[in-house]
Order: C-alpha cells, then structure tokens, then sequence
C-alpha cells in the first residue's frame, strides 16, 4: 500500500501504511525515542510478532554490539570507577498477567578497577534467578585475570571434555565428571 508520513503536533514523526492504522516506524523527538511497530518506551524499542530478531550485517571484518560508558557528561566526560556497570544484557519475560519489570537473568561488564589510558581491566559477572523465586543473583564471574568464580554454589558438573593449563584446586565444591 500506500506509504504515509505522518507529523503529529506531539514532536513525533510517524510512517505506516495507508491501509493501517498502525504506526511501523515512531520517531519522538520529545523523549528522544524511535519505536519500530511500537511507540517506544526506551531510546530504541522494537516490536514484532513474526519472531524478527534484530540483525548486524557486517562484510570483511567482525561484528559487534558496542555497549559504552564514561561518567560526567557528554561535554566531560571522565573515566569509570572500580565495580561500575560498564554494561549488560538482560532476559526477561512475559509472566502470568504482563511483562517482568526486573530481569529474570543478566550479562554485566563490570570495572575492576579505575580505569587509566594504560589499564582497563573488567570482569564478567552472570545472573540467574533461582527456581521459585524473581530475584536475580550472582551465579558466576569470569574475573579480569580470566579465572572462572561459581558463586556460592556447591555444584561444579562438566559433561564435557575440560582442559586445565594450570592446577585444578576445588574448595568447598564437589566435581562431578560425566
């Protein structure tokens, strides 16, 4: 069909099609949002039910999702600070009557210590919610000197095969071998 643009009194910019009433493409430059089949409730919010995952296309060379951060502002900026969020990758659900407000597990990229010109070490850490339970907590950290840390868990199963460049010490853990 015929393709409209739409310009709201309301600082939006709009495009659908002329059959539909729904909006495909929302730019609010109020709230600096754009929505894609949604209006959007974050700075990008993307709505589909014909199960379109967002895609990358990158030729001769890797692709990425760049996640950054710095403190102050976008005029001064300045370096992050030892245990801030650098990012994260959050899941979350639809449960019985709406969607999760909080994230039912969880990605981080965490400073590990103040970041230089000359030092940008960070960690890893992975969050999972428990059986009967909707709080997320700290499952694992790969640490900034590439050790693996289980969290609080008594549990170490390796169903694979598992190669050690360096001794194996398990404290306070059983270790199942399949």
């Amino acid at each position: 069909g015929t393709q409209i643009i739409d310009i709201t009194g309301t600082e939006a910019l709009l495009v659908r099609k002329n059959a539909d009433a729904g909006d495909v493409f929302i730019v609010d430059t109020t709230n600096s949002r754009v929505g894609i089949n949604k209006t959007p409730e974050a700075s990008l919010h993307i709505d589909t039910t014909t199960g379109g995952n967002p895609i990358f296309d990158v030729y001769a060379t890797n692709t990425a999702l760049i996640m950054r951060r710095a403190n102050g502002s976008s005029a001064a900026p300045s370096a992050l600070l030892i245990n801030e969020q650098i990012g994260q990758v959050i899941g979350r659900g639809y449960k019985a009557t709406g969607w999760a407000t909080a994230g039912s597990n969880s990605m981080r990229f965490v400073v590990d210590a103040t970041w230089t010109d000359t030092a940008t070490s960070s960690r890893m850490e992975f969050y999972t919610t428990p059986a009967s339970s909707t709080t997320m907590t700290l499952a694992t950290t790969i640490e900034s000197n590439g050790d693996l840390n289980l969290e609080n868990h008594n549990l170490l199963n390796i169903g694979a095969t598992m190669s050690l460049s360096s001794d194996l010490t398990i404290s306070n853990y059983s270790l199942i071998i399949n």
